[in-house]
């Protein structure tokens, strides 16, 4: 602690003697013609004009001095704070991923081992998207009904809510939500999605608006004019990596939104935390599909 307050006194002292902020005066040459030509409106002896040159140069000094620690200061305030989150992250989602990882390697699982690991999951990503966004998150997985390969049309695919964070399943899981259908085209954050990754693009296959109410162009296949979040972040649970897409299983999304406007930060750790979520669903996300799917046939 000592050293990192030590190191900001001592950058922002040298910060101060920058040249660029000294520049302007112009040396010892300027202050000399500064106060040659401030004597002929009212002259001064001479150690009247050091002391004025003086507690000038030190006002100065201060000003630039205060201005570099305070910007010091908020930055090392701000890195502390966000290691300390994202070492919470690292810490809790290592818990999460045991659970899950246990349940992946054995031999057989029932629907409802999936389920309770997965709820584990987001109520540990919500907590953790509350603390680091100081909101009220609400974390979901839905995966597809069908495989997009089964009619030939990405768009089509219709997708289901399988887990979400205690808190948000009565207030979201409502009978009308559970009995409208949501497919791709109908909500902007898959459909944009989908678009990224049928295009193999480069850029993270990631939806991120930090002002869904206001967006004109945003559309839902829930009520849109209820929409109970101001800021959404959602991921497509495929492999980070792959060849090619048609060897792809695609696992559905994983949904985090927020009850605040400017949630999520676009340029550091949340796309790719996320993006690495999803991405550590992804085995578990298939078993489960399969799972279902045998369920089904069996009945």
């Amino acid at each position: 602690m000592k050293q990192s307050q030590m190191s900001i006194f001592t950058k922002s002292f040298i910060q101060t003697f920058h040249k660029k902020n000294w520049g302007w005066i112009g040396g010892i040459p300027g202050i000399i013609t500064a106060g040659s030509y401030l004597q002929t409106f009212h002259p001064l002896e001479c150690w009247e004009n050091l002391a004025i040159l003086g507690v000038s140069l030190g006002a100065l000094f201060a000003l630039f001095y205060f201005f570099y620690f305070a910007r010091n200061a908020y930055g090392w305030i701000h890195n502390i704070t966000v290691e300390s989150t994202w070492g919470e992250v690292v810490k809790g989602l290592a818990d999460v991923y045991a659970h899950i990882h246990e349940i992946e390697r054995m031999d057989k699982i029932s629907e409802k081992d999936v389920a309770d690991a997965l709820c584990a999951f987001c109520n540990k990503v919500k907590a953790l998207f509350d603390k680091k966004t100081n909101s009220n998150c609400c974390v979901s997985i839905k995966v597809p009904i069908s495989h997009y390969s089964d009619s030939g049309e990405w768009q089509s695919i219709q997708v289901k809510n399988v887990s979400r964070d205690q808190s948000h399943i009565s207030e979201r899981d409502t009978p009308d939500y559970k009995d409208s259908n949501h497919d791709i085209v109908s909500n902007t954050a898959y459909s944009y999605i989908i678009s990224m990754v049928i295009k193999e693009s480069s850029k993270p296959r990631v939806y991120l608006d930090n002002d869904v109410q206001s967006n004109p162009n945003y559309i839902t296949s829930s009520n849109r004019n209820e929409i109970p979040y101001k800021s959404e972040l959602v991921v497509p649970i495929i492999p980070s990596r792959y060849k090619k897409l048609n060897e792809v299983f695609f696992g559905g999304f994983l949904c985090i939104d927020s009850d605040k406007k400017d949630s999520f930060d676009k340029e550091h750790y949340d796309i790719p935390m996320t993006v690495g979520l999803a991405d550590g669903l992804y085995s578990i996300i298939h078993r489960l599909i399969n799972i279902q799917k045998e369920n089904t046939e069996s009945k």
